[in-house]
């Protein structure tokens, strides 16, 4: 395979740290501490992100001019997060009307339509039987209402049935869709919230996008109706739906007017009070900007809308609505619509209240009839859920189940440059993708403030613990190992180390060094004496131990819920988790040369997980010479979490990035690699690229 190497053991001194972790044991810390601090450091540096990002939030905008000049590069954005840039083609819908049903005069049509081949939208269209020429129409979105009797699914539809049953009886039409997670066909919104598909980030993919993208072209269905006056369509819908209800009004002008209910509220209550912990994906656009919700709002300006929640619900508090609502009074105001915008407050929890649907019955009349009357005759439910099921049978070409592995398309998959010439064309392309998709997130970065905590020296060896800020002040600390005394250092060996990485190197420093990082989170089993080939450190070398954020010292609570959400806060403030760590090694090496060793050359390594942030850190700082890394993840569905980055590239091709740099790969899938070693055969010999064959067992 021209450029691999195939070895069995490496028997360098640094391999031996690289490897560490797989054959050192370690108890299980009592982190409890360790944790709490490393929480709150966390849960402030987050505060800190948010708060800047509402700072510099588009929808700030002085001037009605300013805003317009916005607008349309808005809109093009929040497509592009929702996963819907360049925007889908809109092929034949094929609608299908499978049957009807009536009482009482109104008349339901179950019908479905496809938004994308095999894409399928379950709907009911509500008609008045006596109902004459064009009406105004309501597009229905629903909220999060299951159905579901032996197994077999009828829709969030039949759960909501009472508003579009209102709005029919009333002089309207009405078509209300099943949303992908909830609909007849059960899809997902549940990737990062409950499934740990974490890659979902990494594809750019959110079904946020395909709830925006089904109600887009559920208007282009209403279009096709002979009773339907397009010049007075008017969307709502609560939960859920409330917010399906902010993403078309963002991204299409037909809705005449809007009312979304307890859909909508700020990044201070997502990130600051927890509301992330109690919604699912469909909520969130892939927040690669760091947007505060008010500008999705603000993009519906200056049609008629009502904003209407309860006091007391708990996923869409009040003060964040009240903002929300102060920056839409601002907007409106640019365009001199204040009457255009309403608020409606009633009591209550998140629940669909009457209060609540009378408040939007009354503002459909207003603007889209022209009347106030009182409104009568709501609540109601006509049909049983069978009645208004859609499918006999679910269609066998349905992509539904499976959306999320298609929705965004990936990066293609491209055969190596055939040139060293057309290579390095490709990387500089490659590298600008990834810095506008995947690395755009941190933005706020000041003095590094390093400063060395504790010093100390045991049996010949130098043990120094530093702190250094990485953004927005996040401390972040360090472990160096040098032989002991200041002689001049001229290698630094960097080590990015995980959980298991931590404890691993923390426990084979023996009693003199361990007892006194058990502050850190180190699990602390005795007084254990390592080798002598993994206590000494070569003269003139330093190895440098970085534990980023979420690791070692820096690893928050290790409940379910805390392990899920807070890298979700991460990804509604603009940046991931890995991210960060990618930033805190960038900086632990700038931090390291400024305290260690100005001119040394600098090895940086990394295992499991922390192999992926190894290679990221190195990429990103030029005076890294040489890489080493083991168990490397082979696509970016396992790691790291980086925004959209598999929108732009998978890891073989990473990895050969960092090229004509010196790179040590060991793994036990030589195979995944070939694409890599070919660009590494187009630099000549000797090859920057050692692939290496783990030993049997070495996982």
């Amino acid at each position: 395979m021209g450029a691999m190497k195939i070895t069995t053991w490496l028997g360098s001194f640094w391999v031996g740290w690289l490897f560490l972790a797989s054959v050192a044991s370690a108890a299980e810390p009592d982190a409890s501490d360790s944790r709490e601090h490393a929480t709150a450091a966390m849960r402030a540096y987050l505060e800190r992100r948010v708060a800047r990002l509402n700072q510099r939030e588009p929808a700030n905008a002085a001037t009605l001019a300013e805003w317009q000049s916005h607008r349309p590069i808005l809109r093009r954005q929040l497509l592009d997060m929702l996963g819907l840039w360049p925007v889908p083609a809109r092929g034949d819908l094929q609608a299908t009307i499978t049957g009807q049903v009536e009482s009482q005069g109104i008349i339901v049509e179950k019908l479905h339509f496809q938004s994308l081949p095999g894409l399928y939208v379950t709907a009911n269209f509500y008609r008045h039987r006596d109902a004459t020429g064009k009406v105004p129409t309501i597009l229905y979105l629903n909220g999060h209402g299951r159905v579901v009797q032996d197994g077999v699914s009828f829709g969030n539809k039949v759960h909501y049935q009472p508003h579009p049953l209102w709005f029919a009886q009333n002089g309207y039409n009405c078509l209300t869709i099943d949303t992908l997670q909830l609909g007849e066909i059960e899809g997902d919104h549940h990737g990062t919230y409950k499934l740990d598909q974490w890659w979902w980030i990494c594809r750019g993919y959110t079904p946020a996008g395909v709830e925006a993208w089904n109600s887009i072209r559920a208007l282009d269905y209403l279009e096709t109706r002979p009773e339907v006056d397009m010049q007075k369509i008017g969307v709502t819908g609560r939960s859920g739906g409330g917010a399906y209800t902010w993403w078309l009004a963002a991204l299409d002008d037909r809705p005449a007017c809007l009312v979304p209910v307890a859909g909508i509220t700020d990044l201070e209550d997502h990130v600051v009070h927890d509301c992330v912990e109690g919604h699912c994906d469909c909520m969130y656009h892939i927040n690669r900007l760091g947007w505060d919700f008010s500008t999705i709002a603000c993009l519906a300006a200056p049609r008629p809308c009502l904003l209407a929640n309860s006091d007391k619900d708990s996923i869409f508090p009040l003060g964040g609505v009240t903002r929300i609502h102060e920056k839409l009074r601002h907007t409106y105001g640019l365009f001199g619509a204040a009457d255009k915008l309403g608020i409606f407050i009633s009591e209550g929890p998140h629940s669909d209240t009457q209060e609540l649907q009378v408040a939007a019955f009354r503002w459909m009349n207003r603007w889209l009839k022209g009347t106030q009357h009182p409104v009568a005759a709501f609540g109601e439910r006509y049909f049983a859920p069978a009645e208004l099921k859609v499918f006999a049978e679910l269609p066998g070409d349905q992509r539904n189940t499976q959306l999320q592995e298609s929705f965004v398309p990936a990066a293609p998959s491209a055969t190596p440059p055939a040139t060293l010439a057309a290579w390095q064309s490709e990387r500089e392309r490659l590298l600008a993708a990834l810095r506008t998709q995947s690395f755009s997130g941190i933005t706020h970065v000041g003095s590094l403030a390093a400063q060395v905590l504790d010093d100390r020296s045991s049996g010949g060896t130098r043990l120094r613990t530093i702190v250094f800020s990485s953004d927005e002040e996040l401390r972040v600390p360090m472990f160096v190992l040098t032989a002991d005394g200041d002689a001049p250092i001229e290698q630094l060996r960097v080590e990015v180390v995980d959980d298991a990485g931590f404890q691993a190197w923390g426990a084979s420093l023996g009693g003199d060094f361990a007892k006194n990082l058990a502050h850190f989170g180190l699990a602390v089993a005795g007084d254990r004496v390592p080798p002598p080939a993994v206590r000494a450190v070569p003269a003139g070398a330093a190895l440098v131990v970085v534990t980023p954020r979420g690791w070692g010292p820096m690893a928050w609570a290790n409940d379910k819920k805390s392990q899920t959400h807070m890298p979700r806060r991460f990804v509604l403030t603009g940046t991931t988790v890995d991210e960060g760590r990618i930033f805190d090694v960038r900086r632990a090496i700038e931090a390291a040369r400024e305290l260690l060793a100005p001119e040394a050359r600098i090895e940086l390594a990394g295992r499991g997980p922390a192999a992926g942030i190894a290679l990221y850190a190195a990429l990103f700082e030029p005076g890294v010479d040489s890489v080493e890394l083991a168990d490397l993840a082979v696509s970016h569905r396992e790691g790291p979490v980086l925004i959209g980055v598999l929108r732009v590239l998978d890891v073989p091709q990473a990895l050969a990035l960092l090229f004509p740099r010196r790179v040590s790969l060991t793994t036990d899938q030589p195979g995944a690699w070939t694409w890599t070693d070919d660009v590494a055969r187009l630099h000549g010999e000797p090859s920057p690229f050692a692939l290496n064959v783990a030993p049997p067992g070495q996982k």
